[in-house]
């Protein structure tokens, strides 16, 4: 059996200004429709903002970094995670996890999924319109009624960023828990300018901030964008995917057993006690 559950604009719905509202981000619980085990469900995954005041949307962005750690491997196993734009640099695939019988919930990976614009300042995401960045299907399995509240699956997301036209001399500053793309090897975020050659999506690595940095950004003379093509990651929001279980058949037989066994032997009760009488 097979059925679609839309986990969708809602759980990323978090206003993409203000620095306070990035930094926080906010917390969203979704739960599938009542599933059995080896039901799979497929669970397109997008990008929604609310946008500022004056209803501007997010300009520069240039794809999405989603981690995803599974909590319970007793319940769900992620089958696919596959990028919407399968552009160079983008990642995700069958069997992320590994296959069915080894999903392990003690780890946490990151996917990627870069826009095909992304070389070219990327595009500018308008307020309430869903913008798709992967497909993940998942399959139940361990069908526990008992576990119906619980948390199985959690997300965390962050928008890709490129750094726009900036003047020649430019401070540019990274905050706690954004990441930065950096050549393999190395780490900006232990220098005070941005490298000048910076890498292309697919060559290069996600480094995360743990404190704040502040950069001077080289431009090209007269203004511009700076040298190369410099991306980083501004933090959205958490997220958490419960599986909700139904019955197996045979549980509900056995349960239908029980409670017409219960029911016989109190009508036999009851009509020992009138002979008695």
């Amino acid at each position: 059996m097979s059925r679609t559950f839309f986990l969708g604009a809602a759980i990323l719905a978090l206003s993409a200004v203000g620095t306070a509202a990035l930094g926080q981000g906010v917390i969203t619980d979704f739960k599938t429709p009542k599933m059995r085990s080896s039901d799979t469900y497929h669970l397109p995954i997008d990008i929604h903002i609310k946008g500022d005041p004056t209803g501007a949307g997010l300009p520069n962005w240039a794809g999405a970094l989603m981690k995803v750690h599974i909590l319970d491997a007793s319940e769900v196993d992620i089958d696919s995670i596959r990028p919407v734009h399968t552009t160079t640099g983008s990642t995700g695939g069958p069997e992320p996890f590994g296959p069915r019988s080894s999903n392990e919930q003690s780890v946490a990976k990151f996917f990627t999924v870069w826009h095909p614009l992304a070389l070219q300042s990327g595009i500018t995401l308008q307020p309430s319109v869903n913008e798709p960045i992967f497909d993940m299907d998942v399959h139940a399995k361990g069908t526990t009624v008992g576990q119906n509240s619980d948390v199985d699956v959690t997300f965390m997301f962050w928008n890709i960023r490129h750094l726009g036209e900036v003047p020649p001399s430019h401070v540019f500053t990274i905050r706690k828990s954004d990441y930065v793309y950096a050549n393999p090897q190395t780490n900006p975020l232990l220098q005070s300018e941005l490298p000048i050659e910076p890498p292309r999506p697919g060559n290069g690595q996600w480094i995360h901030a743990t404190e704040t940095k502040i950069f001077h950004v080289t431009a090209t003379p007269g203004g511009g964008p700076p040298l190369g093509s410099f991306f980083y990651a501004t933090f959205l929001n958490t997220a958490t995917l419960g599986i909700e279980h139904v019955p197996e058949p045979a549980s509900a037989i056995l349960l239908g057993c029980g409670v017409v066994s219960g029911l016989v032997s109190v009508v036999m009760r009851r009509r020992r006690r009138r002979l008695a009488a």
